[in-house]
């Protein structure tokens, strides 16, 4: 199956269908604790780069941390699939479960989830593409964030609004170009979503510019997937090369993760861009490795993998006009949120992505809370309640 195929055939049964959820009953999962021992140990040690150590030493109060092991096992949040939290370079604790996924159209077999199974992102890579941009500008200081982002892109891609030749780098990065677009207006199964139809276009970019302008350039929020598409589009130009080898060579190899959904020989239409806005699969611990990132000031053990300027962009928000329900601002594709619970609150930094895929980087606290899961429709924040609940367990 080629890679435009599998992608459409991907958001046709993950994003056109009706979601419902099952979970498999017996087996549900494993744990740092077992439901017998509730002793928390350190995760399992594995040659993936990771130290590992107990939730003690992350401030965790372990007794209050094992009885939500415990309901985690037990199934209370059965449609997350993997939870991962670092402290300080170091991960303190991780779940799993077995889970399967029933769509209006048929049931994916079940999965194990595991370390180093992979898992679909959704728009968490979108935040992962913002890094490998930030990667590839440190080599071309003559692209400021205020140059026309159609400048970096293959001259033959023609607006159909000239209007949109004022569209910025940091207003594609912001959500923010102005171009009109419906993606939080309909339905993601609703056949007008612009989204969807970018999935099935034979070239996404000229589908993106083929749009009118609705706003001034970089005056109002507007969630746009067609943009991160056109950063992948941005950073293939300027690399000469694909994006998904670029991908490759400069962030996960120094990572030592191997994701999916991007494969280096793969491209869409005939301007290099690949679909970044949806298509990556990760494992567990290595996406965990992604959030070490922008915990850690773009270095991972000690190495620097993006540039340190990058990630204090990355971690500013711009845009505070981006409310969905409960976030509300938005900088270089990550979210913002400060989350209370206990009397205290917890400043945090997130990838997000649909069905509850989420990163949540806690600088205060030294922490990243990984998870990756299924939450259908009517528990759309369900991967934040079980935050608050983790959150909770700090003494």
């Amino acid at each position: 199956m080629g890679f435009l195929l599998a992608i459409a055939t991907r958001v046709q049964r993950g994003l056109m269908a009706t979601l419902v959820l099952a979970a498999l009953s017996s087996g549900a999962g494993w744990s740092t604790a077992t439901a017998q021992n509730l002793d928390l140990a350190a995760p399992e040690a594995r040659n993936d780069g990771w130290p590992v150590d107990r939730p003690l030493s992350a401030g965790f109060n372990e007794t209050k941390l094992a009885a939500l092991n415990e309901r985690l096992l037990d199934g209370e949040f059965i449609t997350a699939h993997a939870v991962v939290i670092e402290h300080d370079n170091a991960l303190v604790y991780e779940h799993y479960r077995t889970a399967q996924i029933a769509f209006a159209n048929g049931v994916d077999p079940a999965t194990t989830y595991g370390p180093n199974t992979q898992h679909a992102l959704w728009s968490v890579s979108k935040s992962i593409t913002s890094l490998i941009l930030g990667i590839v500008l440190e080599n071309h200081p003559e692209v400021s964030l205020e140059t026309p982002i159609l400048d970096l892109l293959p001259a033959d891609i023609v607006p159909l609004d000239p209007a949109a030749r004022e569209i910025t780098l940091e207003d594609a990065l912001t959500m923010s170009a102005g171009l009109s677009w419906n993606e939080w207006i309909y339905r993601i199964t609703d056949g007008r979503n612009k989204a969807s139809q970018l999935v099935r276009h034979t070239d996404p970019l000229d589908y993106l510019f083929a749009q009118e302008m609705a706003d001034i350039p970089g005056s109002r929020f507007s969630y746009n997937s067609g943009l991160t598409v056109a950063l992948s589009g941005v950073i293939a130009n300027l690399s000469e090369r694909r994006f998904g080898q670029v991908a490759t060579d400069a962030l996960f190899v120094p990572l030592g993760v191997r994701p999916g959904g991007l494969p280096s020989g793969q491209t869409w239409g005939i301007n290099g861009a690949s679909m970044a806005s949806i298509a990556l699969t990760m494992s567990p611990r290595g996406l965990a490795k992604i959030g070490s990132l922008m915990l850690h000031h773009g270095q991972w053990q000690g190495k620097q993998v993006v540039p340190a300027e990058w990630i204090a962009l990355s971690s500013t928000p711009y845009r505070v006009d981006a409310d969905d329900g409960l976030y509300a601002e938005y900088g270089y594709h990550w979210w913002f949120r400060t989350f209370t619970q206990g009397g205290r609150s917890f400043p945090a930094i997130v990838a997000r992505g649909l069905g509850g895929q989420r990163i949540f980087v806690l600088p205060e606290q030294n922490l990243v809370v990984t998870m990756l899961a299924w939450h259908d429709a009517d528990h759309r924040w369900l991967s934040e309640k079980l935050l608050l609940e983790i959150l909770d367990t700090l003494e």
